[in-house]
C-alpha cells in the first residue's frame, strides 16, 4: 500500500464510539470569553475594557508602527486593557501572571497581509498597579493623505486616528475543544467531525448565555465572540512559523512546545474594528517568552473567516 493509499484508508476508517469519546475528552481546552457588557459603560470587571484610553503609565512609550516605504511611523491603536488580578485563573495556563496589567495594541491602518504579520500588533505588560494612573489618549497621527494606497478598510471612519470606542467587559469561563490539525492528523474524518460538532455546540451555548448582552445599535442579535488564552474558534489551529518570518499562518512548523494564544478578537462594529471585514486577529507568544514575561515578543496573526 502506498503512503497516499494508507493516508486515505486512515481518513476513511470508522472509529468506535469509545475512540470518539476518548478523543473528545482529550481535546477539551479550558477557555475564557471576553464578555462585553450590554451597554458600553455597563458595570464590568475593574481595570478591563476594550477601546477608549488605557491607563498606560507615562514613562512607558506608546507603541508605533515603524515607517513603511515612504510613509512615516505612526501610533498604533489601543485595543484592550486587562487587569490580570480580575482575570479568572485557569490551571492549564499557570504561566499567565496573576498580577499586573496587559495592554494590547493593533496597527489597523496598513492594508493587512493574511497570516503572521510583523509589526501588526504589540503587547505591553506592566507589573505595577495602574489603577491610579491617568488615562492616555492616542497620540495624533501624522499626515497620511499622500499614502492612501497603503491603507486598509479595517476601521470605521469614526475610529480612524481617534481610537476605538470604549466598551466594558467581564469574563465567562467555559470549556472548548482543540480542533485537529489537518496537516499532521489525518486519522478518521469522523473523529474530526465529532470534535468540530462538539465545538459548534459549545459556541451555541455561549451564544445563548450572552444573548441579553447583545443590544447593538441596529437592534440585531449578532454574536461576536472574543477569547482569552485557550480560546478555540472551532477551526484547525496551525502551529506558528517563527515570529521573525512573514510566513502564512497555515504552515505547520514542528515544535516541542507550541506557542500560547493570548487573545483572539473578532471583527466588531461595536468598538469599530473590522479586520478583513469579518475576520479576526490573534496574539500569540512563545512558551518560554510567556514564562519570562517577555510580552514585547508577542506574535500578531490575522485570520479570515
Amino acid at each position: 500500500m502506498s503512503d497516499e493509499e494508507d493516508r486515505i484508508a486512515k481518513w476513511n476508517r470508522i472509529p468506535t464510539q469509545d475512540e470518539i469519546d476518548a478523543r473528545l475528552y482529550n481535546s477539551r481546552v479550558p477557555s475564557i470569553m471576553l464578555n462585553k457588557t450590554a451597554m458600553p459603560d455597563g458595570p464590568g470587571a475593574p481595570g478591563c475594557w476594550f477601546g477608549g484610553e488605557p491607563t498606560l503609565p507615562p514613562n512607558i512609550e506608546w507603541p508605533y508602527r515603524p515607517a513603511l516605504f515612504d510613509a512615516p511611523s505612526f501610533p498604533m491603536h489601543f485595543l484592550l486593557q486587562l487587569d490580570l488580578t480580575q482575570v479568572p485563573r485557569l490551571a492549564a495556563y499557570p504561566d499567565i501572571p496573576t498580577t499586573g496589567t496587559l495592554f494590547f495594541f493593533v496597527e489597523p491602518l496598513v492594508a493587512p497581509l493574511w497570516g503572521a504579520i510583523l509589526d501588526g500588533g504589540y503587547v505591553i505588560y506592566v507589573e505595577d498597579d495602574v489603577s491610579t494612573q491617568a488615562s492616555r489618549p492616542m497620540p495624533p497621527l501624522p499626515d497620511l493623505s499622500s499614502h492612501a494606497d497603503l491603507w486598509s478598510s479595517d476601521l470605521t471612519d469614526a475610529t480612524k486616528g481617534r481610537g476605538f470606542k470604549p466598551w466594558n467587559l467581564d469574563f465567562l469561563v467555559y470549556e472548548g475543544y482543540a480542533a485537529p490539525n489537518y496537516h499532521t492528523d489525518n486519522d478518521a474524518s469522523l473523529l474530526h467531525q465529532a470534535i468540530r460538532g462538539s465545538g459548534g455546540k459549545v459556541q451555541d451555548v455561549l451564544e445563548a448565555q450572552t444573548a441579553d448582552r447583545r443590544i447593538l445599535t441596529d437592534g440585531s442579535q449578532e454574536f461576536v465572540p472574543h477569547y482569552l488564552f485557550g480560546n478555540i474558534r472551532f477551526q484547525t489551529e496551525w502551529q506558528l512559523p517563527d515570529r521573525t518570518q512573514l510566513s502564512p499562518i497555515d504552515l505547520a512548523i514542528p515544535t516541542d512546545e507550541p506557542p500560547r494564544k493570548l487573545l483572539a478578537v473578532a471583527a466588531d462594529e461595536d468598538f469599530g474594528y473590522l479586520p478583513l471585514h469579518d475576520g479576526w486577529i490573534e496574539y500569540w507568544i512563545a512558551a518560554e517568552d510567556l514564562r519570562s514575561r517577555d510580552f514585547d515578543k508577542t506574535f500578531f496573526v490575522l485570520r479570515r473567516n
